[in-house]
């Protein structure tokens, strides 16, 4: 697993596929802990070859922009802009080409 503290260098890493992280919350819920305890482990349980980003503490607030920057499709987007559960995105291409 990776922390980044922007969404713009995130690409594959000679991985087919990257899964991103991002909305995390510091009140430790239901669904961040679930999150949190499983995020490492996506692609080993599914024979993937995968990456693994999340924010780092200091560069949280950008990278949640930039994920909530993107082109989505309009119910998607308001519930990124109106709610504060944790997101996971995952990604066959580099994070600047991908549009949702």
């Amino acid at each position: 697993m990776e922390k980044v503290s922007t969404l713009h260098a995130v690409n594959l890493r000679n991985s087919k596929y990257v899964f991103i992280l991002s909305l995390e919350s510091e009140q430790k819920d239901d669904l961040q802990r679930a999150l949190n305890a499983a995020f490492e482990k996506f692609g080993d349980e599914g024979g993937l070859s995968v990456s693994a980003v999340r924010a780092t503490s200091y560069g949280r607030a950008a990278f949640d922009r930039e994920l909530k920057d993107k082109l989505w499709p309009l119910p998607i987007r308001k519930r990124l802009k109106s709610e504060s559960a944790p997101a996971l995105v995952v990604l066959e291409n580099y994070f600047d080409e991908f549009d949702p």
